[in-house]
Formats: structure tokens, C-alpha cells, sequence
């Protein structure tokens, strides 16, 4: 159920129509994007926790992706609490400082 809506971003092509909403909802309570068209969250962020959903819209972690994710390349500092893709490498690489 969406309490209210803030802002309303749209684009329309001759192949696509996009409507997005940043919007809030109270079942659960969170803010987020909502995709007009699918009538989906895609996007939110819970606010009793602060848990992040991307593709999810009951996110159990601080952050929480339902689909694939893409890291690039991380450069050439390791930084403490970080995962990384080496380019050099072809590997990733987490960090614990």
C-alpha cells in the first residue's frame, strides 16, 4: 500500500514507456522506486531496520540483491571490509584489513 508518492520520473520512446515512483509504502515500511508499469518495488529501503532491497521488497540484510551482480574492476588499493574484482588477476579478492 503506498502512503504517498514524492517524485515521478518518466520516459517515453517509441519502443518503451517507463513510469517510476519514489514512493512509501506501511506494509512493510519502506521507501523505495516503484515500477508503475510491472507495479513492482524495485528498489527499498526498509525504515525500521535499514535494510536495502534491490529486486526485493523484504530485504533480511543490510544489503540484499535478488538477481546477478556485476563488480568491475577495483583498482590497485585493497581497502579494509572490501570485495574486489582484480582485472590483473582475473579474480576476486576480499579484504579483512
Amino acid at each position: 500500500m503506498c502512503l504517498g508518492f514524492l517524485v515521478l520520473f518518466e520516459k517515453n520512446t517509441l519502443q518503451r514507456s517507463y513510469s517510476w515512483v519514489l514512493a512509501t509504502s506501511n506494509s512493510p515500511n519502506y521507501i523505495g522506486f516503484l515500477d508503475v508499469n510491472a507495479q513492482k518495488w524495485r528498489f527499498v529501503i526498509n525504515s525500521t531496520n535499514g535494510n536495502t532491497g534491490i529486486g526485493t521488497t523484504n530485504p533480511s540484510q543490510k544489503l540484499e540483491v535478488s538477481g546477478s551482480v556485476k563488480i568491475g574492476n577495483g583498482g590497485d588499493t585493497a581497502t579494509p571490509g572490501t570485495i574486489r574484482y582484480n582485472a590483473d588477476t582475473d579474480k576476486f579478492q576480499g579484504y579483512i584489513g
